[in-house]
């Protein structure tokens, strides 16, 4: 207590005390600013997690249990192949609301915020080198998903070719259905595909992409 009521008058002394209390509110206005600037985006990011959880929780049950070390794992392919599809359709709304020099920063600041959330997830308490490599094979693999999917014309098949069209979401399940060791299960399939329409209607993104516009 002493100690900051010193740091106090030694503030006051150098700056004087009316410029003591303009500085402590600038610094708070500019706290606030980046708060401002920054939430929409974060919210983004919160938006994507929040949609890849509903649909692991979801398809838990259904994940090979063949034994206890290769469930975890197939659960980690599932959960990322999730972020995959909500990054990709993120982008996908982001190119209707937002001028390619917004996207742009959309993408410095939203890319990072989910790669390092992906891998903590499951891998926190690895070393900082380990995180780093799947950080790097994260990137790798959300290119390739995001080449797959975008070459998608529609988001849930129009045909009843769920399990072989090329929807969007027919793909997304068919690559679920791999990573959780049960390849081209029609159970599975259906599970994600219904997961994942629900999960991206409740992420509102037309909403979520107006506010980032404001702030990019």
């Amino acid at each position: 207590m002493r100690r900051d009521g010193v740091r106090m008058n030694m503030f006051s002394k150098l700056f004087g005390e009316s410029d003591a209390q303009r500085t402590r509110r600038r610094i708070k206005e500019i706290e606030h600013d980046v708060r401002r600037s920054t939430e929409p985006l974060g919210n983004i990011g919160i938006a994507v997690v929040k949609a890849a959880q509903a649909c692991v929780v979801g398809l838990k049950p259904m994940i090979d249990r063949a034994d206890e070390n290769s469930r975890a794992v197939k659960e980690v392919f599932v959960w990322h192949e999730c972020v995959y599809l909500f990054v990709h359709l993120t982008f996908r709304s982001a190119h209707s609301h937002l001028n390619e020099k917004q996207i742009k920063r959309l993408e410095e600041y939203f890319l990072p915020l989910v790669a390092s959330t992906t891998v903590d997830a499951y891998c926190a308490h690895w070393g900082e080198d380990r995180k780093a490599g799947l950080i790097s094979e994260f990137y790798s693999n959300l290119n390739n998903a995001e080449i797959d999917y975008a070459a998608s014309k529609e988001l849930i098949a129009t045909d009843n070719k769920d399990f072989t069209g090329d929807s969007l979401l027919s793909k997304f399940g068919r690559n679920v259905a791999e990573a959780a060791g049960s390849p081209m299960n029609p159970a599975v399939i259906l599970a994600a595909i219904g997961l994942a329409a629900k999960a991206y209607a409740e992420m509102n993104l037309p909403v979520l992409m107006s506010k980032a516009g404001d702030v990019l």
